[in-house]
């Protein structure tokens, strides 16, 4: 019986490793689409502020409202490459301060517009209110950010 199990056991690890890992590219591959997916799934920030009583800012205004501002990271599996990019992201917040959503509509790699939705999310603005719509539900803008790399090291700017 002792020396089923154990040809049972050593059958069963000689199994797993025959199987075929995926390669580390393809993982991040995987991981993209599967983020692409989501992403495509979930509102636009367009889309929810149309829903609700929004108004609508230049970037240049915006960030005048902008009390915490992490800007995104250059991703660090581009960083070899020299890829420069650009994401341009709608950008949905209420009015408490708290960002609600943050869609990349443009992107030239999938791996900075994610860089910009993680940052984004964690931005935080002052209340915000205007003499047409003194009590809007949301605030919607539209933001660009350039990925660039300068001596080795991964730079994201923004026009203000």
């Amino acid at each position: 019986m002792a020396k089923a199990i154990m040809c049972f056991v050593l059958l069963s690890i000689v199994a797993c490793r025959s199987q075929p890992q995926p390669e580390p590219q393809q993982q991040t591959q995987q991981m993209v689409q599967e983020r692409d997916i989501a992403v495509a799934s979930s509102p636009s920030a367009t889309e929810v502020a149309r829903e609700e009583n929004a108004i609508t800012l230049t970037q240049f205004a915006f960030l005048k409202f902008v009390r915490q501002k992490p800007m995104p990271i250059y991703p660090p599996e581009l960083l070899s490459s020299g890829l420069k990019g650009k994401v341009v992201a709608d950008v949905v917040a209420d009015t408490t301060g708290h960002i609600k959503s943050v869609h990349s509509v443009e992107a030239s790699h999938a791996s900075f517009a994610s860089a910009v939705e993680v940052a984004v999310m964690d931005w935080v603005i002052k209340p915000v209110g205007t003499r047409k719509s003194p009590d809007p539900n949301f605030v919607r803008t539209t933001l660009a950010f350039y990925f660039e790399v300068h001596d080795g090291l991964g730079q994201v700017r923004q026009l203000d």
